[in-house]
């Protein structure tokens, strides 16, 4: 005996048919579109397959456009460092198949980029070897702190490019971390062990360096790159 089938079944069948790749490309054209948010794909050698405006922008400078790094080893605008650190990171994802979110200071920006594997190819059930990366440049304020997820793992990055910051030594860079995140000079002398009148001299040399003529201009640069004291440790590339 032949069941009956619910003809509302089907039809919701070929709704979801029809709907589905519309939906994948609507999706996909607004988050390529998307004027804030960098679309990177990569494979494991960190050669770029695809990026959007943003990301050209993010990655490689104002000037930047995508044709400059589709096709390129992400050599040709960063370092050996930052290329291997990448690909660390992309072999722990295709190990466990856990995306990461990763932070990094990239052109005196805070960026941070969710890392996730492409799906593997159907018919082999085998993994890509292709990795998207979703980028954006959020400011170190309290409210950048809706980025992270007690349940996601930050990958923190070891090499960084800061931009206008670079022309900071290992201390200044503390000493504007933590008077950005709120700190008194007093406050700054006792975390780093030294008196109030030599961070009073840090503060002005910081100043002087970055050409910032009143304290809200440093604390803007700050942030902007979200700089925290570990970071003044951190290399430099």
């Amino acid at each position: 005996m032949t069941m009956a089938t619910n003809p509302s079944n089907h039809s919701e069948s070929a709704y979801q048919s029809l709907m589905a790749p519309l939906l994948a490309q609507t999706a996909w054209t607004s988050l390529t579109a998307e004027p804030t948010t960098g679309v990177t794909i990569v494979n494991g050698d960190g050669v770029v397959l695809y990026c959007n405006q943003q990301a050209a922008v993010i990655l490689a400078g104002n000037d930047a456009r995508p044709e400059d790094l589709i096709g390129r080893s992400a050599l040709e605008w960063s370092t050996q460092a930052y290329l291997e650190e990448r690909r660390e990171l992309m072999r722990q994802i295709a190990a466990d198949g856990k995306p990461r979110l990763l932070r990094t200071i990239w052109r005196g920006f805070q960026i941070y980029s969710w890392v996730q594997q492409i799906e593997p190819d159907e018919e082999t059930n085998e993994p890509s070897g292709v990795f998207m990366y979703i980028t954006r440049r959020v400011t170190g304020d309290p409210s950048a702190q809706h980025v992270q997820s007690p349940t996601v793992e930050v990958f923190e990055s070891n090499v960084m490019r800061l931009g206008p910051l670079d022309v900071l030594s290992p201390r200044e860079l503390e000493v504007l971390a933590l008077l950005a995140d709120g700190l008194t000079v007093k406050e700054v002398a006792a975390r780093l062990h030294r008196s109030p009148k030599t961070i009073e001299n840090h503060r002005n040399a910081i100043g002087k360096k970055l050409d910032a003529c009143d304290r809200r201009s440093l604390l803007d640069m700050a942030q902007r790159a979200g700089l925290t004291i570990e970071d003044a440790q951190r290399r430099r590339v």
